[in-house]
């Protein structure tokens, strides 16, 4: 068993600008893929672009702060509770931080079958 305090844990920069995160699995491989989690931490103002991922499903659970996150047409506003879940293939992604923090999330990306 792995426990892990998200408080415990220290805030890297992400490949992606604004983008920070706290890595809790990375390439963790199980099946036929891996699987990545952890928290994303977007600021206020213009967060990430949109994208997709072909083989893995993305579910993101807000924590802490708003923001505005796409999901294939659609722009909608999360809070703390919301879970977002889009499927492989699907554009998604966060595109604003409202909250004067920004907003973070806990995130996974789950592999999916092969076909």
């Amino acid at each position: 068993m792995l426990l892990i305090n998200e408080n415990d844990m220290r805030w890297q920069d992400a490949a992606m600008a604004n983008l920070q995160l706290k890595n809790i699995l990375t390439n963790y491989h199980i099946g036929e893929g891996n699987v990545n989690c952890g928290v994303s931490r977007w600021p206020h103002g213009e967060a990430g672009k949109p994208h997709t991922h072909d083989a893995q499903d993305e579910i993101y659970i807000v924590l802490r702060g708003q923001g505005k996150a796409c999901l294939g047409e659609e722009t909608r506003a999360l809070g703390p509770g919301d879970i977002m879940h889009a499927r492989a293939g699907e554009v998604h992604g966060m595109v604003e931080g409202i909250s004067e923090n920004g907003i973070e999330m806990f995130y996974i990306l789950i592999p999916t079958e092969k076909k």
